[in-house]
């Protein structure tokens, strides 16, 4: 049995530290900046929009601007230079500034000039340089927009998850905006509310289950002790709300979330208003739900309003800027960017892991998008559908799903593939959609419907929820077992 590590190891060759150091310190911002979003697109870190100045809320302090820095092969920096800015300042985004592969979307959030919830997402893609596209606006969702909200991508939709409304009143809503072929959004939809109202909380998608934890509760400062879990359905859209299984020992909120493989790992959380802290917990998505939540205390200098950014396929951290102490004046802010490296994760002689170097390349390499991906048009197994197709098919005329994800790296693929080709499917014609899915094309998808070995097979019911999941080879008869008991 293969188990997993999650290691924060040493990148080797940057910056002098000492040996119990598993951060490195690379070219700090040209300007210190906090409540930013940031995200890594291809080779290059992006830190987007935010606040400079430090001073509460000031409007001259909230900036439109955007840095980006080259990311060398051993995780340092080059020099940062200013790309396309937003149309207008966003703030407090640090939990919902998405990277789709090569599309950025930021979130709805603040408006800091004047202070205003916005209702929008802003997204662009970067040239074969580096730079920046010119930012498109999405169409306004339907609710009056919300601020210290978080959102996380589930296959077709970005969902906004939580936050407070331009009322300034705790919501426990969930909207999900539909990504259209280009990469736009087309439509907003209401989605399952969380058990609880929420802002400044925390949410990532992982083990093919969207995962809440963390945040306040009301505006009396009430934190919240609990985690919330929902499944990622078929057709992409989030399922209904339980109570997961595990929680941290101590509450928190306002810290910056990110996943890598079966790990979510939450960043300098804050336990009360006037404490800084370099903290960092995490834990592990099983079949069972969440491991045992654990905490690294850290000698990075203690922040908040901080943003992290992942290079998924060098493994790679980013942690830039951030304030460090609650004086809110100009000496406030600072611009030290860190950066930790993750272990890979290895591999079995017939099964491969998904490991950060699985995920595929950005704009600017093979111009190999996010979205171009998801337009594939063919299927190499006979009778399987196209992902894309299978998913609204089962979606529209609600028809059980069987997804096979599969690596051309693993001999198990290898000779599931062979199997496949006895396997006879036209029989399920109209009763079960069988689709497949390349994890090295299809990165992402693979993340969101937690996938962590291939060859992996999940199966879903006419409702789109999760019936069954199996990883390694599957002979016809037990193909057929699991098929025809979907399609009775």
């Amino acid at each position: 049995m293969y188990f997993v590590v999650l290691l924060l190891a040493v990148v080797l060759s940057v910056t002098t530290a000492t040996e119990n150091q598993f951060y490195k310190i690379t070219t700090p911002l040209p300007v210190p900046r906090q409540m930013y979003g940031s995200v890594v697109l291809g080779n290059y870190l992006y830190v987007i929009g935010g606040n400079i100045q430090g001073k509460g809320d000031d409007p001259e302090g909230y900036v439109k601007t955007v840095e980006m820095a080259h990311i060398y092969p051993n995780g340092t920096l080059g020099n940062w230079v200013q790309t396309t800015p937003l149309p207008q300042n966003r703030c407090y985004i640090h939990n919902c500034t998405l990277a789709l592969n090569d599309i950025v979307y930021v979130v709805m959030g603040t408006e800091g000039k004047r202070q205003v919830v916005t209702n929008t997402i802003y997204w662009t893609r970067p040239k074969p340089d580096g730079h920046l596209e010119p930012w498109r606006e999405s169409i306004p969702c339907p609710e009056s927009g919300f601020k210290l909200t978080t959102a996380v991508s589930t296959p077709g939709f970005i969902n906004v998850i939580g936050g407070k409304n331009t009322q300034n009143v705790p919501s426990n809503e969930v909207w999900s905006a539909r990504v259209g072929p280009n990469g736009d959004i087309t439509s907003w939809e209401k989605g399952n509310p969380l058990p609880s109202t929420l802002y400044f909380h925390h949410a990532a998608v992982a083990g093919g289950r969207v995962w809440v934890w963390g945040g306040l509760c009301n505006n009396a400062l009430t934190l919240n002790d609990q985690v919330f879990e929902a499944p990622v359905l078929s057709s992409g859209k989030i399922g209904q709300w339980t109570l997961a299984n595990t929680t941290p020992e101590m509450p928190f909120y306002n810290a910056a979330v990110t996943v890598s493989g079966q790990f979510i790992l939450s960043f300098a959380p804050r336990y009360t208003p006037q404490f800084y802290t370099s903290d960092i917990w995490y834990t592990m998505v099983n079949p069972d739900g969440l491991s045992e939540w654990k905490k690294i205390e850290t000698d990075i200098q203690p922040k908040l309003y901080i943003g992290v950014a992942t290079d998924y396929r060098k493994g790679l951290i980013f942690i830039p800027g951030g304030r460090i102490n609650p004086l809110e004046d100009e000496n406030s802010l600072v611009g030290s960017v860190y950066f930790l490296k993750l272990a890979s994760q290895g591999q079995t002689e017939t099964q491969v892991s998904m490991s950060p170097q699985d995920y595929g390349p950005a704009s600017g390499e093979r111009n190999l998008s996010y979205i171009q991906q998801s337009r594939q048009m063919t299927s190499m197994f006979a009778g399987f559908t196209p992902y894309n197709q299978a998913r609204q098919t089962s979606l529209n005329q609600l028809i059980p799903l069987i997804l096979y994800f599969h690596n051309d790296k693993a001999k198990a693929c290898h000779s599931q593939a062979q199997i496949l080709q006895m396997f006879n499917s036209a029989k399920y014609q109209g009763k079960v959609i069988f689709s497949d899915i390349n994890v090295q094309q299809f990165p992402q998808i693979s993340q969101q419907y937690g996938v962590f070995r291939v060859p992996c097979w999940v199966f879903f019911d006419s409702s789109g929820v999760v019936k069954h999941r199996h990883e390694g080879i599957l002979q016809t008869q037990t193909l057929d077992h699991y098929a025809g008991a979907l399609s009775r």
